[in-house]
């Protein structure tokens, strides 16, 4: 069920899966292309076409999530050829189209540093491939898949981790990505988690305010952590 969601909100799941498939597929002599179309834009204006036949992911450690973004792809010219790999460093953009038309763009930025306020716009040193799942009134959002330490059973003695997901968000034209939210905190005191989401959107008084305020029902916002974008966009 976790490796479906994530289909629908980020490649990665499916770029993590290609090295399985084409080896499945090989067995049962599949002839069918297992590649994904796209579309990059370099920083350097260059556009390539072709299709994803590989891609590596790159971690992110935020506070205590450890996050998984795309870093690299294999870009060939034909679904069946051997790609040029081109990272998060030279990519500005790039847009998947699947099978059925749907299309998903990814956008290279960087995560909040960490240990320092959102206000600020600090960020980390690792540009990665974020999935845009959010795109009103010039505001994206993400929605990334994330590893954290499952508490319950680490206080009996157990080592695990879990996959979330970390919401977060940036104005077009922002570098910086700003983590705000993440379900393993879903079971969390709502005092706790209010004061953080307000501290990360400090820098729009009005946003700031209505965060604090009666107004931001937190059991309806964690049904759909976007809604708060939807909020942002009639304050900022």
């Amino acid at each position: 069920m976790v490796l479906a969601f994530f289909k629908k909100v980020s490649l990665v799941v499916l770029l993590l899966l290609v090295p399985c498939i084409v080896s499945n597929a090989a067995k049962k002599k599949e002839k069918e292309p297992l590649a994904v179309k796209c579309t990059a834009t370099l920083f350097d204006g260059k556009k390539i076409t072709g299709y994803i036949v590989d891609g590596k992911t790159k971690e992110i450690s935020y506070g205590n999530d450890h996050m998984y973004n795309i870093y690299s792809v294999s870009i060939a010219d034909t679904p069946e050829g051997k790609g040029n790999v081109y990272t998060a460093d030279e990519v500005k953009e790039i847009t998947c189209t699947f099978e059925d038309g749907t299309k998903k763009v990814f956008k290279s930025l960087y995560i909040l540093k960490d240990l320092t306020w959102p206000r600020n716009l600090k960020h980390g040193s690792k540009r990665t491939l974020f999935p845009i799942d959010y795109h009103k009134k010039g505001i994206l959002g993400f929605a990334c898949q994330t590893e954290a330490l499952d508490f319950a059973a680490w206080s009996l003695g157990w080592h695990r981790n879990e996959i979330h997901v970390l919401y977060c968000y940036c104005l077009e034209g922002d570098e910086t990505v700003i983590p705000y939210y993440t379900d393993y905190g879903k079971n969390s005191l709502a005092t706790g988690q209010r004061k953080w989401i307000a501290k990360c959107f400090e820098r729009f008084p009005k946003m700031f305010e209505y965060i604090k305020s009666d107004d931001f029902v937190y059991k309806t916002f964690k049904k759909d952590p976007f809604s708060v974008l939807d909020k942002l966009g009639t304050l900022k």
